[in-house]
């Protein structure tokens, strides 16, 4: 019985090894592919594909998926508001402050203020800035990292600044795979007329 016992855990220590020597072979490999890649400046994270978002594209290669993401990012625009979204209206407002769009999806840079007194007049009493993602997202993702909203020097206008990840989730032989570039947007919000 004694041998039979050693013997399941001499197997078992065994599997275990081969298991781990396939994961840092297949981390390896995928990391020596690494060094003769054209990044253009982006993040590259490997993750286990159960944890990408549904809908992770899947690519034979992360060159490939790469290039993609480039063509996605070098298609975003920074884009000002319309008059008519960025106008206050009533003491109470959620507006529009910038957008980073490719025209399918969108990072929203957004700012909610309340002035004191009616049809914007007064001091402004409360300000927040924040970003929403929006469109069609299929395989990306945002992640804000911070946002301000801060009171100009005339009182009337609020400066708004908010930063964040764009994150494009795929499926790259098998490895889930994170790419990743940073966004900043920035602008102002006429609060007090």
């Amino acid at each position: 019985m004694f041998n039979f016992m050693c013997l399941k855990k001499n197997v078992f220590s065994v599997i275990v090894m081969i298991v781990l020597t396939m994961s840092l072979s297949i981390t390896s490999l995928a990391k020596e592919d690494d060094k003769n890649l054209k990044t253009y400046g982006f993040n590259i994270e490997y993750v286990d594909k159960e944890e990408l978002p549904k809908g992770a594209e899947e690519y034979d290669s992360l060159q490939e998926a790469l290039d993609t993401f480039k063509g996605i990012v070098d298609s975003l625009e920074y884009k000002e508001p319309e008059d008519n979204e960025i106008m206050p209206y009533s003491t109470s407002r959620d507006v529009l402050v910038k957008s980073y769009s490719n025209g399918v999806a969108k990072v929203n840079l957004r700012c909610a203020y309340t002035t004191t007194g009616n049809a914007n007049t007064g001091k402004v009493s409360s300000k927040k800035a924040y970003t929403t993602y929006t469109g069609l997202t299929i395989s990306t993702s945002w992640k804000q990292s911070y946002a301000s909203a801060t009171l100009a020097s005339s009182g009337k206008d609020i400066l708004c600044k908010a930063g964040g990840v764009l994150n494009y989730n795929v499926i790259v032989e098998g490895i889930g795979t994170v790419i990743s570039d940073s966004v900043t947007l920035s602008g102002t919000v006429n609060a007090i007329r």
